[in-house]
């Protein structure tokens, strides 16, 4: 994993912290993810020596990289879609963010790697779909994204226009030359949680990785070769399925060739594994098992 330095930049009155490895977004006093257990970290020691506070975390989906780091900020109000808070009270679940998170800070050399403990935020505010927040600079809309996981939300910040997605816009490599779709529960809902992103007026949108896109018309660019990038994997991982038999080791060494390595990829090998395992599900139900469904249908 390449070095980073955390970091901190104002967009009006939207703080964006971290590096290209994670970016969480601040509106006031409240923070959009909390990044892995190393990251939340580096967050919480940034709020207390800049004497920030923060009122309430808002969760853009259930992810070990977007919830590790709030054992670090615990005790403070959660607001989320509903459906995350069931997901992240079932055991399994807890367990394996606990393992991911702990897995990267043994990685990343940090001592408190064997003593990570995740436990789930108890005082949480289910969220509804165009529900508007109210923050010291103005509101932020929720917008249910579903298509990465089920509980997945992006939160629009106004007035600054900034749109915070998770992972609901999928992840560029590092020097943009190719975006990663990061469909995992559905493929048509990740396209349709694409397109009503491209309905909104955006000036900044807040990826959780490798960048942050600043300028009206590159988010549109960025946000249309994203659903361009999403067709054309689709159509990758319905190859090298049929190609493999569905038999998931040849799977996993033609996607490691033809994607991972061919468009280096940042994003550490046994998480982009776990995702590519959730994604070849999606397609297989959604191409390879009756009923057949097509993605223009």
């Amino acid at each position: 994993m390449r070095p980073f330095e955390f970091g901190s930049e104002d967009y009006g009155n939207v703080r964006i912290l971290g590096a290209p490895y994670s970016y969480v977004y601040l509106a006031g006093d409240i923070l959009m993810d909390t990044g892995t257990g190393f990251w939340g970290k580096r967050i919480a020691r940034f709020l207390e020596e800049n004497s920030l506070k923060v009122s309430r975390i808002l969760f853009t989906h259930s992810h070990y990289d977007h919830v590790g780091g709030y054992p670090y900020l615990g005790g403070i109000p959660t607001g989320a879609h509903p459906h995350l808070y069931g997901t992240l009270a079932k055991e399994k679940v807890a367990r394996f963010i606990e393992e991911m998170n702990r897995r990267e800070m043994a990685m990343l050399n940090d001592p408190d790697a064997q003593n990570y403990r995740f436990t789930p935020p108890e005082d949480g505010r289910p969220l509804e779909d165009g529900e508007r927040l109210e923050w010291r600079g103005g509101e932020i809309e929720v917008i249910y994204t579903p298509g990465h996981t089920r509980d997945s939300v992006s939160y629009y910040i106004l007035p600054e226009k900034v749109m915070v997605v998770g992972e609901a816009a999928g992840v560029p490599n590092r020097d943009g030359s190719f975006i990663l779709p990061q469909f995992l529960s559905s493929i048509m809902d990740y396209l349709n949680s694409l397109r009503r992103l491209r309905g909104y007026e955006i000036e900044v949108l807040g990826l959780p990785h490798e960048m942050v896109i600043y300028g009206r018309r590159k988010v549109k660019d960025y946000l249309r070769l994203s659903e361009a990038a999403t067709l054309r994997y689709v159509e990758d991982l319905k190859d090298i399925y049929a190609r493999c038999g569905g038999e998931w080791d040849c799977i996993e060494r033609e996607v490691m060739e033809r994607i991972y390595r061919r468009h280096a990829l940042d994003q550490p090998e046994y998480a982009f594994l776990a995702n590519l395992k959730a994604q070849i599900r999606a397609v297989e139900r959604e191409f390879f098992l009756p009923p057949y469904n097509r993605l223009h249908d």
